[in-house]
């Protein structure tokens, strides 16, 4: 029997990825949705078994929900979240899980006191590039990581947000709207925080409210003492790369173009670079197939047959594994934990 979801919040995420990405997945439905906005309720309710409420605990005291989205601004999920795990319910939170480290830890403590399983929405993890790679080095077959580096650049100006005013108050403001995924996508690929080694930030003199429009970030695990190097810039070209360190493997995931490259030279002479050459047209093919063709079996592929926006697939992909999560009383795909990580980067940008 399908999972009875109860969707709180219809901003961008909420009505452009998780409604759709409820509505197609076969072992969800849309049960009810929760929003201030009468208009937005209306928009998703019409003509449809789902019921519109403006009041998160009516929603959840009238309904059989069987597991909670959230989607609200991150300001608001601790308030959220608490009547969900109160209530003992599986709970899918957006990113960022919160705009301070308490609030993330004050969840936790919630979620664990209330046996209520939580996920935090890091979809760009389920990406198909970053799983192979994510898979390669999991299999030991790579050697350890070495470090992790994560290089983000766009013309965003970021005195403008088409996601809404609250995203202005954000840590880092609304480069801390998309801060989240350079973050966990490198923290993916290491251990929890051990140290945020230093900080430095950039103005391009582009006239950014915050005094900034780039900062770079370096970090240190708790697990092998791994660095990570964290870089982002405004007012560039486009660049999305993760490159991840490995002692035998360097993979290099472009986030752009969901392309996945592997470098294995170990000495620079005309024979390897010729074969790395190679390599390079081989994988830039194999993307490229990999992109445009559903290879079958796995929630990727459901999630295109299904017809689900290339930028969603990721949430798919997430929420599919937390519905197993749920079904089999497994781990959540991305714990709390991982949220409250990224939310002490956030902080420490902004301080």
């Amino acid at each position: 029997m399908a999972l009875q979801v109860g969707l709180v919040g219809l901003g961008n995420a909420g009505r452009d990825l998780h409604v759709p990405v409820i509505r197609e997945h076969p072992d969800l439905e849309l049960r009810a949705v929760c929003d201030m906005d009468e208009r937005r309720l209306e928009e998703v309710t019409a003509s449809s078994p789902t019921t519109g409420y403006t009041e998160v605990e009516g929603m959840l005291d009238t309904e059989p929900i069987d597991v909670v989205h959230i989607a609200t601004p991150p300001q608001t999920h601790l308030d959220v979240a608490r009547h969900a795990f109160e209530r003992g319910l599986p709970t899918l939170l957006e990113k960022p899980l919160a705009t301070t480290v308490s609030d993330a830890e004050e969840m936790m403590r919630l979620s664990e006191e209330h046996d209520a399983l939580a996920c935090v929405v890091h979809n760009q993890q389920f990406w198909e590039p970053v799983q192979r790679a994510l898979r390669s080095v999991n299999s030991g077959r790579v050697g350890e990581v070495v470090s992790v580096t994560m290089l983000h650049g766009d013309q965003q100006n970021l005195a403008e947000s088409n996601r809404g005013e609250w995203v202005l108050d954000l840590p880092g403001g609304e480069l801390g709207e998309g801060l989240p995924h350079q973050v966990y996508l490198p923290l993916a690929f290491a251990g929890s925080i051990d140290e945020i080694v230093n900080v430095s930030w950039y103005d391009s003199d582009a006239g950014s409210p915050y005094g900034f429009d780039g900062v770079t970030v370096e970090i240190v695990d708790d697990e092998l003492g791994i660095p990570i190097n964290i870089k982002i810039l405004k007012n560039t070209v486009s660049e999305n790369l993760l490159v991840v360190h490995c002692h035998d493997v360097e993979f290099r995931v472009d986030l752009d173009t969901r392309s996945l490259y592997t470098n294995r030279m170990k000495e620079v002479n005309i024979k390897t670079i010729g074969l790395s050459n190679l390599r390079m047209v081989y994988e830039i093919a194999k993307n490229g197939l990999i992109n445009l063709v559903s290879t079958g079996g796995r929630a990727i592929d459901r999630a295109r047959d299904e017809g689900i926006d290339e930028y969603a697939v990721g949430h798919y992909a997430l929420v599919d594994e937390f519905v197993a999560a749920i079904r089999t009383g497994g781990p959540a795909p991305v714990p709390l934990e991982e949220g409250r990580d990224t939310v002490e980067i956030m902080q420490a940008v902004d301080s």
